[in-house]
């Protein structure tokens, strides 16, 4: 796949903002209740030393466990994963951490698939709010920065129609 040069410009801006692994797991250490706790023997430098977190500890402990103390009063979104592997993984965003799916999927090879899907008809049927997903909020908030007009819609809604006749 050939990537632009808007692209590697934006990954590597990407990369100049990362922390690196450690200093990650330092700061959920310092802000987050989950990793205060799940951390407390580690000694902030070796990060193979780190225990690892599994979907049955996410699943069991609190959403707002994983939040960090200084993002508390920034986040507005709050979405779950679809669960397709078991129970959904809960996930807070700030707007400008929600939104940067909109910058990231301008670098994807759909971009001017999806503009020119938008040229033929800007209404955007997004079904994949069911249950709040992440999918399906990034996704109308993608199309909606495209210039389209997002219909967020459930299985009652009037703007799905039959294809074909049910069959009995």
């Amino acid at each position: 796949m050939r990537v632009s040069p808007r692209a590697r410009l934006l990954l590597a801006l990407l990369r100049l903002r990362s922390l690196s692994p450690v200093a990650m797991a330092q700061h959920a250490r310092r802000h987050a209740k989950y990793y205060e706790d799940a951390f407390a023997g580690w000694d902030g430098r070796d990060f193979e030393a780190l225990p690892l977190l599994t979907k049955e500890q996410a699943r069991t402990a609190s959403p707002y466990d994983f939040l960090a103390a200084p993002y508390a009063r920034k986040v507005r979104y709050y979405a779950e994963t679809t669960g397709s592997v078991g129970s959904p993984t809960p996930s807070f965003f700030t707007p400008r951490e929600f939104h940067a799916a909109t910058l990231l999927a301008k670098i994807t090879p759909y971009h001017d698939l999806l503009l020119g899907a938008l040229g033929d008809n800007r209404t955007c049927l997004n079904g994949l709010t069911m249950g709040f997903t992440i999918a399906g909020l990034s996704f109308g908030d993608l199309m909606a920065n495209l210039g389209g007009l997002v219909a967020n819609a459930g299985s009652r809604s009037t703007l799905i129609r039959p294809f074909l006749p049910v069959v009995r």
